[in-house]
């Protein structure tokens, strides 16, 4: 029989504290080093690691008692999963500049949809373990999410109010490229036959 050892619980919530704090020194973890490649780059690394882990220590906390350790490493999961998701978006986004000062339609777009679904997940999660910290986690990007859509997609980032050159954004799209890499087949697939009418193509 295992003897268990309480100041280990309290030994997590102190490691998963101080990794927070490493995260806000430095979010990029690794400086400018951490590649234009999007999903597969050191963030993935830097933010995925952290939250599996978390999750497995959360897991393995839950069995024994749902107490103050085991929330820190809960919120720690849901916050390092959380900035997974967002700062990939970012990354991937603004070709590597997560510290641009503006957020665009696409951005977020993508953001909300991010948020809504970590949401729905959480929620999930809390009908099976009734903890507190998936609430609030679940309240919390509902809330992120409504805001975001309500004051960046329906206002700040509508083209359908300000002047925003979304045109941009399709010609960087992946049907644009195909466009314009396989030339009069692709046309005819994408532009109707009309390559010369065709915005992606231009």
């Amino acid at each position: 029989m295992q003897r268990p050892i309480p100041f280990l619980r309290a030994l997590s919530a102190i490691l998963a504290s101080l990794v927070v704090l490493r995260i806000g020194y430095e979010p990029l973890i690794v400086g400018d080093a951490v590649g234009a490649t999007p999903i597969f780059n050191w963030l993935l690394w830097g933010y995925g690691v952290p939250a599996l882990s978390f999750w497995a220590a959360s897991h393995f906390l839950r069995r024994r008692a749902d107490d103050a350790p085991l929330r820190v490493v809960e919120a720690a999961a849901i916050l390092f999963t959380a900035l997974l998701a967002f700062m990939e978006i970012r990354h991937a986004v603004n070709g590597g500049d997560v510290y641009r000062d503006t957020a665009g339609l696409t951005e977020t777009a993508l953001q909300v949809c991010a948020a809504l679904a970590m949401a729905i997940g959480l929620e999930r999660l809390r009908l099976r373990t009734a903890s507190i910290v998936h609430n609030a986690g679940a309240v919390l990007l509902t809330a992120f999410a409504g805001l975001a859509a309500l004051f960046g997609l329906l206002f700040l980032d509508n083209p359908a109010i300000w002047r925003i050159a979304i045109d941009r954004e399709f010609r960087q799209s992946d049907p644009a490229r195909l466009c314009r890499a396989r030339g009069a087949r692709a046309a005819t697939v994408l532009c109707g036959g009309r390559p010369a009418q065709c915005v992606l193509c231009q």
